[in-house]
């Protein structure tokens, strides 16, 4: 079901509407515990990684196609300390090349978001002066904040404005120009060093469960992308139908491949994950009954 933000996901699987779902974001605490009682059973839900990407920060500016930004920079733009182009913050990221003056307008999601889950982690773990928000699948910010439903909802309303900054997922950025993040571009290979450098385990505690969290003040070298995007499938260890189980493991097998990593870095340019972490998937995959 693509309608559905990383959030709505998770609450339809918790509804048992879905056998599993993707999400941008693991299942906090709270729903690791409604979990164990349905819809699955004592042996909970787990979550395993399966497409590693990155958020990228895209923006509409008359006449400006390259853009520099510093975490600090990014933080008070989107907390709305930065409001005008031409601020000397910006001016400076961008070696003393001054922008168009003209008014900032950020775009953000408006449906519960593993996209804004990641963000807000990244601004909450690289630069909390400036940041003074949790991280969270919702946004914390008001005022002149665009709302948007969904990744492409954020990316055609920047696309369609003038002094528009938002966050997407990489993949979704279309035509857009994306800025660089303290002088660091969006590869392949920027992203997968970030979970190699950052990457920590932060298991929920239910057997085969994979989740992770990044450890963002690692992120600081210059082949590093610092807004890495890690999407988890989110399943029950134990299936009530058998059968779901079988066609769900062999779904997601195909996904954590080599094979199936390969497949989504041509489609989306997203990095393959390493191989030690998808030897932990299969295993995770294979005790599910």
């Amino acid at each position: 079901d693509k309608s559905q933000g990383s959030g709505g996901g998770q609450t339809n699987f918790l509804a048992g509407a879905y056998d599993f779902a993707g999400s941008d974001a693991p299942l906090s605490a709270d729903q690791t515990t409604q979990a164990a009682t349905s819809p699955c059973s004592t042996d909970g839900a787990i979550d395993v990684p399966i497409y590693l990407d990155g958020e990228s920060i895209v923006f509409n500016v008359s006449g400006v196609t390259k853009l520099n930004l510093t975490t600090a920079t990014i933080a008070k733009i989107f907390n709305l300390k930065i409001t005008d182009w031409s601020d000397a913050a910006i001016t400076k990221d961008n070696g003393g090349t001054a922008l168009p003056a003209g008014p900032i307008t950020t775009v953000a999601r408006s449906d519960g978001s593993g996209t804004t889950f990641n963000f807000t982690s990244f601004l909450a773990g690289a630069d909390a002066a400036d940041w003074p928000y949790p991280a969270g699948k919702t946004w914390p910010v008001t005022g002149n904040v665009s709302l948007q439903q969904g990744g492409s909802g954020v990316a055609s309303t920047v696309k369609a404005g003038t002094g528009t900054i938002g966050y997407v997922d990489h993949s979704a950025i279309g035509d857009l120009s994306t800025a660089t993040v303290n002088g660091v571009a969006f590869s392949a290979a920027a992203v997968g060093k970030s979970l190699s450098v950052g990457g920590v385990d932060a298991s929920n505690g239910v057997t085969g469960d994979l989740s992770l969290k990044f450890d963002y003040s690692k992120m600081t070298g210059k082949d590093v992308y610092p807004i890495p995007l890690l999407s988890y499938a989110i399943l029950c260890n134990t299936f009530k139908d058998p059968a779901q189980a079988k066609l769900t493991q062999a779904y997601l097998g195909f996904i954590t491949s080599k094979l199936g990593q390969e497949v989504a870095a041509k489609n989306v340019g997203s990095a393959p994950l390493p191989a030690d972490l998808l030897a932990k998937v299969a295993k995770a995959l294979d005790a599910v009954k």
